[in-house]
């Protein structure tokens, strides 16, 4: 899911081991914040060679390392990897809404962008609908609207025009 990253590792060479392992010490944290504290799990069978992280932020980078471990202690962490998790829907809609009829066909909507941080991914675009009657309790929409994202000004007011509505309609 978009909040976890699955891992896979194989144990050391049996010339590193120096000793039977015990397990493993997985640690993971955002990625470029070296700063912050590490989050650790222990693996406690020797015999395991994946695990699922859980409770991770949506569509952000992470390092994770390993390390086996025996009776002696902790051994060497593998060099860091850079793990994404997966885009997870907009945690925000659009705001600052404005529609106007420009013609007894067409409406005009203007609206600006959620927050990109709450995104929660690469941002697809955005769909209008338009809908007769109570949208809770009409089954589907009366026109939709496909619009893609202004890719050289993501941030600023978007707009787009709903053609071909039935005149002198309120939607």
């Amino acid at each position: 899911s978009e909040s976890e990253i699955m891992i896979q590792w194989q144990p050391p060479a049996e010339d590193a081991q120096n000793g039977d392992i015990l397990g493993y010490l997985v640690r993971y944290r955002l990625f470029g914040y070296h700063d912050s504290p590490w989050s650790y799990r222990n693996i406690t069978q020797p015999g395991q060679r994946n695990y699922l992280i859980t409770e991770l932020i949506t569509w952000k980078d992470y390092e994770v390392q390993i390390a086996a471990y025996n009776r002696k202690g902790v051994g060497t962490y593998t060099d860091p990897i850079k793990l994404k998790t997966r885009e997870g829907v907009p945690e925000a809609a659009p705001t600052n809404i404005r529609a106007q009829a420009v013609e007894s066909t067409a409406v005009k909507v203007w609206w600006l962008p959620p927050d990109p941080q709450k995104i929660n991914g690469i941002n697809q675009g955005y769909k209008l609908q338009a809908w007769l009657g109570d949208p809770k309790i009409t089954s589907q929409p009366e026109k939709t609207v496909t619009v893609h994202p202004d890719v050289l000004a993501p941030l600023s007011e978007q707009t787009a025009v709903i053609e071909d509505l039935k005149p002198w309609t309120a939607y």
